[in-house]
């Protein structure tokens, strides 16, 4: 999937002018040397989903800069409420995710895998075998959401220059897709959800574009991220939690 060819072809798609209307899941099989099994191989409506509910996040850094990012979750409340044996362990239901439409991306076919949304992240300053160094480890809950928050975290820090908690707090977007919630009946619409701090203009300019927008007011954006930031020359931690959700940042 990071194939200089397939992302330039993914690219290419982009119209700075126009928002598309459907976007279609890419191949990325098709550079590499080998392939899935053509039974399990449907290509039509790939599509993202809202946010899901329950999961918990949480990162710890310690002095010697032993790090975790820690997601757990079983999917919606009480899981398949059904508990493993006497360990008291809620089994998941996952399986939620997959789509009995038969021309469906995830359509469910025999030995294939579900896809799955948890998506905790570090972030080195290069390869660990070549002695990378942990620059930041953060995370949320969301669903297929996580992929969309994270990413913002993320580039607002190492492209933008701004701290975790500036990241964290800046005004959240969030789009949707129909067809691709995680739990059934899926109902929601395509929609690009914004929180009003963006500004008029941006939302504006934005539904010139064709975006479906939907407002999710001052501070209802998607996620509860958390995160960790380590200063490589002195080794200060700077850590943050979302103020969407409840969540904590502390030091021992």
């Amino acid at each position: 999937m990071l194939n200089a060819e397939y992302l330039s072809e993914r690219a290419a798609l982009i119209d700075i002018d126009r928002a598309a209307s459907m976007v279609v899941e890419g191949d990325p099989w098709a550079y590499m040397d080998r392939s899935p099994d053509s039974a399990k191989k449907h290509r039509r409506g790939g599509r993202i989903h809202s946010a899901g509910t329950d999961t918990t996040h949480f990162c710890v850094v310690d002095r010697w800069g032993n790090s975790v990012g820690e997601r757990q979750s079983i999917q919606t409340m009480f899981g398949s409420c059904v508990i493993a044996g006497s360990t008291g362990i809620l089994m998941n239901n996952r399986m939620t995710y997959w789509h009995l439409e038969p021309d469906h991306i995830d359509y469910l076919n025999p030995g294939q895998r579900v896809r799955h949304t948890m998506n905790p992240v570090m972030v080195f300053s290069k390869p660990v075998e070549e002695g990378g160094k942990l620059e930041m480890v953060c995370g949320t809950p969301g669903a297929d959401t996580q992929l969309q928050t994270n990413f913002q975290v993320v580039t607002s820090v190492f492209d933008y220059g701004l701290s975790v908690a500036e990241a964290i707090d800046g005004p959240r977007w969030t789009h949707n897709q129909a067809g691709m919630e995680s739990a059934s009946v899926r109902s929601t619409e395509d929609v690009l959800q914004i929180e009003d701090r963006a500004g008029s203009e941006v939302i504006e300019g934005l539904k010139k574009l064709g975006q479906p927008v939907e407002s999710t007011g001052t501070w209802g954006g998607a996620g509860s991220e958390w995160a960790i930031q380590v200063d490589l020359e002195n080794g200060t931690l700077f850590a943050s939690s979302d103020p969407r959700r409840e969540g904590d940042a502390q030091v021992w």
